[in-house]
């Protein structure tokens, strides 16, 4: 076969097929299709059958390709609401570590001196004192 010949041939396999290389251009005529044992009309009505159910099978890839950057989207919105309500929930312990404290405070009194706790107290050993009950080396000085 001449070269203008297969060039021809060439030419209508891109005709079907724009984006193939030369190469990809002759492996689909040459194996995809009945030529060169078959004439022009057999040869085209085949390419476009390939044609048609590559372009089914591209649509095919496109969804598939759309499903998954759609489901990588769920799960960043997921994690983002995972995150969003273990903060919710480390903010509701705060308030009620915060709670405690107060009663704590209010309604606790001092083993040593028998006042109420107040604000200014902490865990000692394993009882809970006033920092006047606990001592002046409260920061480590010593009077």
């Amino acid at each position: 076969m001449s070269k203008e010949a297969e060039k021809r041939w060439i030419d209508l396999v891109r005709f079907y097929f724009p984006d193939a290389t030369y190469e990809e251009a002759q492996h689909i005529l040459w194996m995809k299709t009945d030529f060169p044992v078959k004439g022009f009309d057999v040869v085209s009505r085949q390419l476009w059958e390939r044609a048609v159910s590559h372009g089914i099978a591209r649509e095919i890839a496109v969804k598939v390709d759309n499903e998954i950057t759609a489901l990588n989207h769920v799960h960043e919105r997921a994690w983002k609401y995972r995150c969003e309500i273990a903060e919710m929930e480390a903010a509701h312990l705060r308030k009620e570590l915060e709670k405690l404290r107060v009663t704590i405070a209010v309604n606790v009194r001092c083993p040593e001196c028998g006042y109420a706790l107040g604000e200014n107290w902490r865990k000692e050993d394993d009882r809970i004192i006033c920092d006047d009950c606990a001592g002046d080396d409260y920061f480590g000085l010593s009077v």
